[in-house]
């Protein structure tokens, strides 16, 4: 799992470097669409909102984010999909849509181990 994380996390700032100095020299804006299935009030969007902001002001204007909360884009699945074709730069799913792409999620619905083996019913 960890290893998955730094792979993630390093294929981003592949991207995004990548991206960026590409818009220097064309001075054009990189805009990267982000979907996901929460509300606008939900911590994670306002978080995605934080990333937007974020995002432009470390790359001084010439990167931005366009967020599609509430399914707009899709499904979960769909929106994996749309990542898989380049529609989409990130989106936020939760594990059980990713067991159709990589059978290794499937680690994440099994349920937990105190949930097997607490008998006893206090928890």
């Amino acid at each position: 799992m960890l290893r998955y994380i730094k792979l993630t996390l390093s294929a981003t700032a592949l991207l995004l470097t990548s991206a960026c100095s590409q818009n220097e020299l064309q001075g054009e804006v990189t805009v990267l669409r982000l979907g996901h299935t929460l509300d606008t009030q939900h911590s994670v969007h306002k978080a995605m909102e934080y990333l937007g902001e974020r995002l432009d002001y470390y790359s001084d204007g010439t990167m931005s984010v366009v967020i599609y909360p509430s399914s707009q884009l899709g499904t979960e699945r769909e929106m994996v999909e749309l990542l898989q074709i380049g529609s989409l730069a990130m989106t936020k799913v939760s594990a059980s849509p990713l067991e159709g792409f990589a059978p290794e999620m499937k680690i994440f619905s099994i349920p937990t181990f105190s949930a097997i083996t607490n008998t006893s019913g206090v928890y």
